[in-house]
């Protein structure tokens, strides 16, 4: 589950820039945590929370050819 709102800005017709801010809370029931010895295997209950910051921009050449850049970076992360 999670929430992003974001906002896009397109100053010129072929460059765009958009920010944006990301919640996610994950819960998984059977999350691998490591190998055990014999060959077993350790699962736990994995609760997170994550918070992060995206931007994006788009750059266009020519109507066929475009460059784009993705930059995501997690602020918060808790477990």
């Amino acid at each position: 589950m999670g929430v992003g709102p974001g906002v896009t800005r397109r100053p010129t017709s072929f460059l765009s820039v958009g920010t944006g801010l990301d919640w996610r809370h994950n819960v998984q029931d059977s999350q691998w945590v490591e190998n055990a010895a014999g060959g077993r295997y350790v699962f736990a209950r994995l609760d997170q929370t994550t918070v992060s910051f995206t931007m994006r921009v788009n750059y266009t050449i020519t109507p066929n050819l475009s460059v784009q850049g993705h930059y995501t970076y997690a602020i918060v992360e808790k477990a």
